[in-house]
């Protein structure tokens, strides 16, 4: 079935929002305590600018990482933006294709591109954006089906094989 735009919005904001309540049960991030670091809100205003795919955010534990990323989460979906948002950790159990066509109803048969290629279309039809955000990819230990390669490594070469592509 193909997806309109706001179906395919709606189903990345479900996601995002399941994990939200978990981040929000587990007590990692309390929005009426949310202090906006300006400076990394500032560069991510930036990359949208550019014409670069991948914006990462390095930083030790417990300086802010994932509150950052859920504070960007909710002003998206405030602003009704196609947002999706994942634990790295459970690409353990579930590979980025496959969870990618989980999300968006797409056969597992088919070529995780082809559902890439139609959702960069619908975003450009809307003049829109998809953003995607993975939170702690070093917490990444293990990745679905890659045996002994290195969850981190495995993770990130999922994530660029998929999205870091010149048309995108």
């Amino acid at each position: 079935k193909d997806l309109n735009w706001e179906q395919i919005t709606n189903l990345a904001q479900s996601e995002s929002e399941r994990f939200l309540t978990r981040i929000y049960r587990e007590k990692k991030y309390n929005r009426e305590l949310f202090v906006d670091r300006k400076h990394i809100s500032s560069a991510l205003e930036s990359f949208y600018g550019s014409s670069s795919t991948l914006f990462p955010i390095l930083g030790e534990a417990g300086q802010g990482k994932t509150n950052q990323l859920c504070f960007w989460t909710e002003q998206l979906i405030e602003r009704n933006k196609c947002v999706m948002i994942f634990s790295s950790t459970d690409f353990a159990s579930t590979t980025l294709d496959g969870k990618l066509k989980s999300i968006f109803g797409f056969s597992s048969r088919k070529d995780i591109s082809r559902l890439v290629d139609s959702l960069h279309q619908k975003a450009e039809q809307n003049n829109d954006y998809i953003y995607i955000f993975f939170d702690a990819i070093n917490e990444c230990l293990h990745y679905k089906n890659e045996g002994q390669q290195m969850g981190v490594v495995a993770l990130y070469k999922a994530i660029t094989d998929i999205f870091a592509k010149h048309k995108y």
